[in-house]
């Protein structure tokens, strides 16, 4: 990533933070309050140049959700050949009440600003995949994380 971009990221970030950093307090302590467990989930992605990182998230699913209906999810895709959309995710069983809302409103992501601040996302560019997304990936969809 071109250093004016990184940097560019950063002072949008820090211009922000009276906004978000109460924002993402109040989140946390809803969060902690709303259902057991941790704050954050951490899962890994794909970034720039194909280098995996642990993205940041507000933990919207209960503690013991079996996380592999994404990965089924995308590999029923592909043997279908079918475009690819995002998981809905309306009725899922595995979300807490306070998650569903942090997902509908994207506020779930809101943690993602220390994975810009450490250079490992951009505010703006396209969304880090993960690792079994990125192995299925066309030589010109993987020129878009390059």
């Amino acid at each position: 990533m071109p250093g004016w971009k990184s940097a560019l990221d950063v002072v949008c970030i820090l211009v922000a933070l009276p906004l978000w950093l109460p924002l993402m307090f109040l989140l946390m302590l809803v969060t902690r309050l709303a259902s057991p467990g941790p704050v954050f989930y951490r899962q890994r992605r794909v970034g720039l140049g194909g280098r995996q990182f642990l993205i940041w998230k507000f933990r919207t699913m209960k503690v013991s959700a079996e996380t592999q209906t994404h990965e089924r999810y995308y590999e029923e895709l592909i043997r279908t050949n079918c475009p690819m959309t995002k998981l809905d995710a309306n009725g899922d069983a595995r979300l807490t009440p306070f998650g569903r809302i942090l997902r509908a409103s994207g506020l779930d992501e809101l943690p993602q600003i220390f994975n810009v601040l450490a250079g490992e996302m951009s505010l703006v560019g396209p969304r880090p995949c993960i690792p079994n997304e990125f192995a299925n990936y066309e030589p010109w969809q993987r020129e878009r994380v390059n």
